[in-house]
């Protein structure tokens, strides 16, 4: 069977991408096994793409457990390149620093894609959380309303 009738990328960096986006706020420490089941790839192509992606530093291995993968430093530093993001998060950190003083409430900054959304900055205070405005995370733009939760959008 060729890789086209199984749904397994034909190229190295749909391969790569699919390998890296096994990963999320939810599933930040991975096996290989695991890796491969939510790219889809077979578990012999995970495991060379996890050892030369080890290698290069985009992902690390756990200290106290070898088979536990997680996002390496490598990859920080490519995120930390994004200039338009870093810009406005340096822009936008005083207001938010305001918005969270008036509301006393949890102040989240996010950039729509799409459909999606990429968290760009959240509360210091709320660090440490997992959920789905983690930083990072790409859930659906959606609109939420209740319980005191709100929206303010910047034109």
């Amino acid at each position: 069977m060729c890789p086209a009738e199984r749904n397994i990328p034909d190229s190295g960096v749909a391969r790569v991408a699919a390998v890296l986006g096994a990963f999320d706020a939810l599933h930040a420490v991975l096996r290989v096994s695991e890796i491969a089941r939510r790219a889809g790839l077979p578990k012999s192509t995970t495991s060379r793409l996890v050892r030369d992606l080890v290698g290069y530093g985009f992902l690390e291995r756990d200290e106290n457990d070898s088979t536990l993968l997680h996002m390496g430093t490598r990859l920080f530093e490519c995120g930390e390149l994004a200039s338009r993001h870093r810009n406005l998060r340096a822009i936008a950190l005083p207001y938010m620093a305001d918005l969270r003083e008036v509301t006393r409430q949890r102040v989240h900054l996010a950039v729509r894609a799409g459909r999606n959304r990429g968290g760009l900055r959240r509360d210091p205070a709320e660090q440490g959380r997992a959920e789905d405005g983690a930083a990072g995370g790409r859930p659906a733009a959606r609109a939420r309303r209740g319980r005191g939760q709100g929206a303010a959008r910047l034109r």
